[in-house]
């Protein structure tokens, strides 16, 4: 992946989910991963050319989560080191079954609007903590998204 502009102008001192979806972040961590297997936090504000007053720390920030989610590893001895986890490497590379997909597809606006909703009652109110902010996060970010359309 090429070095990425910053979509917030020249001063990116936040690096908001707004910006950049905790996918397209893992992205960019297995993209500066060494041979050893870890990204660090300098290589990823690089990558995506951050400027401001401490980019360092909005990466740092956004990592944290990654890793509370489980998405990322923390190196235990070197901070600012990462590495994805069998479940942040599924995350970024979207894997959806090839027959769920297919059922999607063939579904009407009302049928996915119900989906959404049973998803919602069963991942944002019923479901784990992390998968409900996973999928309050994804959503915000297309909710923000599409409103530049």
């Amino acid at each position: 992946m090429a070095a990425l502009a910053s979509r917030n102008g020249t001063d990116t001192a936040h690096l908001r989910n707004a910006d950049y979806t905790d996918r397209e972040l893992l992205h960019v961590v297995e993209d500066v991963t060494t041979r050893e297997g870890w990204a660090t936090t300098g290589e990823i504000v690089e990558r995506l050319n951050l400027v401001g007053e401490k980019p360092g720390h909005a990466v740092a920030t956004r990592m944290s989560w990654m890793v509370r989610y489980g998405f990322c590893q923390r190196h235990p001895d070197y901070p600012g080191q990462y590495r994805l986890t069998r479940d942040g490497r599924k995350l970024m590379r979207g894997e959806v079954p090839e027959d769920v997909q297919s059922i999607l597809n063939r579904m009407s606006h009302g049928d996915r609007v119900m989906v959404m909703s049973l998803i919602a009652k069963k991942s944002l109110v019923k479901g784990p903590e992390t998968s409900a902010n996973m999928m309050r996060r994804e959503f915000l970010h297309h909710l923000e998204a599409s409103k530049g359309r």
